[in-house]
């Protein structure tokens, strides 16, 4: 079952509405064209524990779904990768629960973060945490998705 949001719409002529949505339709834009006001802030899903493998993007453990995951066994060269499947807007928070840096690949080999060179991985560092986003619909080739921060430290 979808978590469902109470969503606040505020009208350029001053009045509001109120409704309750998906809150993965309000995470993907579909709710307004509008800005959206929570009601109270929404709640993340939290993924299972994933542990760091392999070394490249082609064996790298992959994130289970969208949302908040832990990851451990990061040893400096082992990492994990987005999924293919999520489209423009998703949206992914990764805390490094390990004391080196984790290898975070995108979810292809055409892909890119932060618009670096395809494939490559972004470095988080030991005991942090980032953000990311994904700027690209669903099966598009060349991926795109941002780091927030910039560069996790």
């Amino acid at each position: 079952m979808a978590a469902k949001v109470s969503v606040i719409q505020h009208r350029s002529d001053g009045t509001k509405s109120r409704s309750e949505m998906d809150l993965d339709s309000v995470l993907a834009g579909a709710a307004a064209s509008a800005p959206i006001a929570f009601a109270q802030m929404p709640l993340f899903p939290v993924q299972p524990d994933l542990a760091a493998t392999g070394s490249t993007i082609g064996d790298a453990a992959a994130l289970t779904g969208q949302g908040i995951t832990f990851v451990t066994g990061a040893d400096g060269t082992k990492g994990i990768k987005l999924l293919v499947s999520v489209g423009a807007g998703g949206v992914y928070i990764i805390f490094n629960r390990a004391a080196a840096i984790l290898k975070l690949y995108p979810d292809s080999a055409t892909g890119k973060i932060n618009d670096a060179t395809a494939a490559a991985a972004l470095s988080i560092a030991a005991n942090t945490a980032c953000i990311i986003v994904t700027k690209t619909a669903a099966g598009i080739t060349n991926s795109l998705s941002y780091s927030l921060p910039l560069v996790p430290s």
